[in-house]
């Protein structure tokens, strides 16, 4: 479903790329289950921390910062494990070949977006 905004509520324009003033509620909704799904994994990722820790007989106090700090760094850099939406990544090589490939050249960009580094 697609739903139409007034002009004061618009989100991109008109412009010879065929765009128009449309706000794409699926996507959202599917975002925004991603990042439900994605917290929600998380948490119970943390919770079965706990739990193993308590049942270890451990104090959560006692862990050393340097792990904790790696943990918590190690779920930045791959924190997209546990997206469930497509995390492929655009094949650079299809690309400059011409054949194309998701994420590169198929896309169209808002007519505000500053050109890329050339």
């Amino acid at each position: 479903p697609v739903a139409v905004l007034s002009p004061l509520q618009s989100t991109a324009s008109d412009d010879a790329s065929g765009t128009s003033d449309q706000l794409d509620v699926g996507a959202l909704g599917k975002y925004a289950l991603a990042a439900g799904v994605q917290m929600s994994v998380f948490s119970a990722l943390f919770k079965a921390a706990d739990v193993g820790l308590a049942s270890a007989g451990l104090d959560p106090s006692s862990i050393p910062f340097p792990l904790i700090a790696f943990v918590f760094y190690a779920c930045s850099l791959k924190s997209r494990v546990f997206n469930p939406l497509n995390n492929a990544r655009p094949d650079r090589s299809k690309a400059v070949e011409g054949k194309g490939s998701d994420g590169f050249r198929d896309r169209v960009m808002p007519s505000w977006t500053p050109p890329g580094v050339v």
